[in-house]
C-alpha cells in the first residue's frame, strides 16, 4: 500500500484570544526587541534597554512598557516620568518580572531582585513597584509612593537573583517565588486582587548557602513547569541542579533530589556550570544550559535535556542528552512554544523547535533567529513570561484521503473544546468537539486549523495553525513493466 511520508510537528499558538499575547514582545540585552505577534520572532525597532529585563503588552500584543531593571520605558521607548532608579540590576540571572494584578485592567506589578554581588543591597534585595497604564497621558507610569516597595522575608537574609512566577491553582492569583541567602529556603508570596501578601510561605531547599559561599553561587535560575507541579533551580558555583514538586494551591515546594549535569569540556578553559533552565511545554522534559559562553567562545556552552516525567534521580540522570552547543546564561520558552537562548555579545538567537520531543527530535537550530540590524547584542537571558493558560496543537499530517490526527496539549484541562479544520467543503465534518480527534482532507493544500478551549468562568483561548496536506504519491515504475497474472510487486514512494 502506498503511503505518504509521516510528518510530526509541535504546532503552537499563533492567534490567541484574551490574555496570551501579554508576553509577545521581548525587550532584552542591548537594544534587542522581538515580536511574536505573527506566531514567530521578528525584530522590532531598537529598544532603549541596555540590560536584560522584562516587558508586558496588552492582550492583543500591543506593547505597554518594558524595563531593563533600572529604568522603565513606555511603548515609544521613552523613560516614564517616575520610571528611573529602580532597585534592579543589570547582572542578575533572574532580576525582574512583570505580572498583571489579578482582576485589574490597568495595574501591573514589577518585581525586582538586586544582585548580591553588586553590593549595597537595598533592604532584603526584593522589591516591587506598581505601574498604572492610565497615567502619563495613557503611556503609563509607576504610581507615586508605590515605587521600590521593599518585601520583607520571613527569615533573615537576602533574596537571591532567582525570581519566577506561576499561577495559583485557582487560575486567578499568582505566586511570586524567590530564594534566600544565606540559608536554605525558598519563599512564595501570593499576589491577589487585594495586592501582594506580606506573609511569605517558607519551603526548605536541599542546598544550604552559607554566608561565606562564593557570590557565584548566587547565579542561576529557578523555574516552575507549565503545569505548575515541578520546580528546579541551578547553582553556578557548586554545579548543582535542585529538583522537586511544587503545589500551586499552597505555594509550597517539596524537594526531591540534587543532580549534576555533565560539566566536562574539552577546552583549556575547563568545566562549565549550569545556570539557565527551562521545562518543555508538556512539563516532561527539563533543559539546562551553562553560565558562560560568547560568540567567540561557544564550544563549552552545552545544552542538556533530561526526562523528568518520572521523579527518580537515577532515571533523570541516565536520561541526559546533549542537545547541542551554543546557548549560555538563560533559557526561555517563547509564546510559540519553542525554547530560545543565545550567546553573549551575539546578534542571533538559538532555538529548540520541538522541545516536547526527546533527543535529536527536539530539532535544535544554532544561531537561526536574527535580532536585526544596528547595535543589538544578546547579554545573558531573555524576558520571563507568566504561563497562565496554554493550548498547543499537536498533529500528525498525512496525505489526502487519510486521517490527519489531532492531539492537543492543553493546561489546565478544559471543560470543552471546539475544532474547526478549515475544510469547508467537508460540510458537517469540518468541526469536532472531541479533545483528541481526526479529519480526512480530500484536496491537497494548506488548511488553517483552529482550536477553541473553554474553561470555567467564561475563559476561552483560540489556537490557530496552518497545516499542509500532501497529494497522494504517484509511483514511477519506469517506461515498461510486466507483471504476470497471479504475481505481485512492491512499490515504494520517495
Amino acid at each position: 500500500m502506498l503511503r505518504c511520508a509521516l510528518f510530526v510537528g509541535l504546532i503552537v499558538i499563533s492567534t490567541i484570544s484574551k490574555a496570551q499575547k501579554e508576553y509577545s514582545n521581548w525587550y532584552f540585552g542591548r537594544h534587542c526587541a522581538l515580536s511574536f505577534n505573527n506566531g514567530y520572532p521578528e525584530p522590532l525597532p531598537e529598544g532603549s534597554n541596555i540590560h536584560d529585563g522584562a516587558s508586558i503588552s496588552d492582550s492583543l500584543g500591543n506593547l505597554f512598557f518594558y524595563t531593563d531593571g533600572e529604568v522603565v520605558y513606555d511603548r515609544l521607548n521613552r523613560p516614564t516620568p517616575n520610571g528611573m532608579g529602580l532597585f534592579g540590576t543589570h547582572i542578575a540571572t533572574q532580576g525582574n518580572i512583570i505580572v498583571k494584578l489579578p482582576l485589574s485592567d490597568h495595574l501591573y506589578y514589577l518585581f525586582n531582585v538586586f544582585n548580591l554581588a553588586s553590593g549595597n543591597i537595598p533592604g532584603t534585595g526584593l522589591s516591587y513597584s506598581v505601574f498604572d497604564i492610565r497615567l502619563n497621558n495613557g503611556y503609563g507610569d509607576i504610581i507615586e509612593e508605590q515605587k521600590n516597595i521593599p518585601v520583607d522575608l520571613p527569615l533573615s537574609g537576602y533574596a537571591l537573583a532567582k525570581i519566577t512566577a506561576v499561577r495559583h491553582k485557582n487560575n486567578r492569583d499568582i505566586w511570586i517565588i524567590t530564594r534566600n541567602y544565606p540559608g536554605n529556603n525558598f519563599y512564595s508570596f501570593l499576589l491577589s486582587p487585594e495586592g501582594l501578601s506580606t506573609v511569605g510561605k517558607i519551603s526548605q531547599s536541599l542546598i544550604n548557602l552559607a554566608n561565606n559561599n562564593s557570590t557565584e553561587e548566587c547565579y542561576g535560575e529557578v523555574n516552575i513547569s507549565p503545569d505548575g507541579t515541578k520546580l528546579a533551580a541551578t547553582y553556578l558555583n557548586s554545579k548543582h541542579v535542585e529538583y522537586g514538586n511544587f503545589n500551586t494551591e499552597t505555594g509550597k515546594y517539596y524537594p526531591l533530589f540534587i543532580f549534576q549535569p555533565d560539566t566536562t569540556c574539552g577546552s583549556p578553559f575547563g568545566v562549565r556550570a549550569p545556570t539557565g533552565l527551562e521545562f518543555s511545554p508538556d512539563s516532561k522534559l527539563l533543559y539546562l544550559c551553562h553560565g558562560y559562553g560568547s560568540i567567540n567562545f561557544s564550544e563549552c556552552s552545552k545544552i542538556h535535556q533530561f526526562d523528568v516525567s518520572v521523579a527518580d534521580s537515577a532515571i533523570v540522570k541516565q536520561s541526559e542528552y546533549i542537545v547541542g552547543v551554543g546557548i549560555s546564561g538563560g533559557l526561555q520558552t517563547g509564546p510559540d512554544g519553542k525554547i530560545y537562548g543565545g550567546l553573549f555579545d551575539d546578534n542571533m538567537l538559538t532555538v529548540i523547535h520541538n522541545p516536547n520531543q526527546k533527543g535529536p527530535l527536539c530539532n535544535y537550530s544554532f544561531r537561526s533567529v536574527p535580532l536585526g540590524n544596528g547595535n543589538r547584542k544578546y547579554s545573558w537571558r531573555l524576558p520571563q513570561m507568566l504561563q497562565k493558560y496554554f493550548s498547543y496543537i499537536n498533529y500528525t499530517a498525512e496525505c489526502i484521503n487519510q486521517s490527519t490526527l489531532f492531539n492537543p496539549n492543553i493546561y489546565p484541562a478544559p471543560d470543552s473544546v471546539y475544532w474547526n479544520f478549515g475544510d469547508a467543503s467537508s460540510g458537517v465534518n469540518d468541526t469536532s468537539t472531541l479533545l483528541n480527534t481526526s479529519h480526512v482532507y480530500h484536496t491537497p493544500g494548506d488548511y488553517s486549523v483552529s482550536l477553541i478551549s473553554y474553561w470555567p468562568g467564561g475563559r476561552s483561548d483560540t489556537s490557530v495553525k496552518v497545516i499542509s496536506v500532501l497529494p497522494a504519491p504517484f509511483p514511477n515504475i519506469g517506461d515498461t513493466a510486466f507483471i504476470c497474472k497471479g504475481d505481485s510487486v512492491a512499490l515504494e514512494s520517495n
